[in-house]
């Protein structure tokens, strides 16, 4: 078996369940509150345990898991219908069979500094962030941030609508994890009616796919 977590391995055993679950411990430990402990179940843990240790550990289960890399992924779909709203209206599907998914999502109605993220897992490396989205005469310019980091301000403005039009832009990640895409309706073109901000999908590869 794997090593004990530090609660079994070290001095200083937990004198609590509170104090338990706030032990940190290593990835290779996977803790889960599914039920109660018992040295029968578990004869690995106990070495030299307190008395009281399996009271301690009421309603609470420790499973021995091996240690696992994680494996990041290097392509990403976003649709923003999953996206979080930070500022203005709650986001809208707009139904068109002639668009990417069905249609494409909006905060309705638009307004300047509209503002939702979308969260996400990626790798570390250089990618394209492709954007499908639906140019308009209503349309705004869109400030798009990763990790806090101003990536592009885009005009997505047209006379007409257009379905589908694709933007892309290059970025980096310098690590491993979750990363966060930031969309603010930022301005508009002087011809602008409106401070809409119509998008199909986004999409995340490496620079060498597409």
């Amino acid at each position: 078996m794997a090593g004990r977590p530090p609660a079994y391995h070290y001095p200083g055993y937990p004198t609590s369940d509170t104090e338990l679950i706030t032990v940190q411990y290593p990835a290779a430990w996977v803790p889960f509150v599914t039920g109660i402990i018992s040295e029968a179940d578990y004869p690995d843990l106990w070495d030299s345990p307190p008395d009281d240790l399996t009271d301690q550990l009421s309603n609470l289960q420790y499973l021995l898991a091996e240690p696992v890399t994680m494996s990041y992924p290097k392509r990403v779909t976003l649709l923003p219908i999953e996206s979080t709203v930070i500022s203005g209206n709650p986001l809208t599907l707009v139904v068109n069979t002639s668009g990417l998914y069905g249609g494409f999502i909006r905060q309705n109605p638009a307004a300047n500094l509209d503002r939702f993220t979308q969260s996400f897992f990626l790798a570390a490396g250089t990618y394209k962030l492709h954007c499908y989205a639906a140019t308009s005469a209503t349309s705004a310019k869109l400030q798009i941030s990763i990790d806090d980091s101003e990536l592009v301000t885009e005009d997505f403005y047209t006379s007409t609508t257009i379905l589908n039009t694709h933007f892309f832009w290059q970025f980096t990640v310098d690590y491993d994890g979750v990363h966060i895409l930031d969309c603010v309706a930022n301005g508009k073109n002087a011809s602008s009616s409106g401070y809409a901000i119509n998008i199909h999908c986004f999409f995340i590869a490496p620079t060498s796919d597409i």
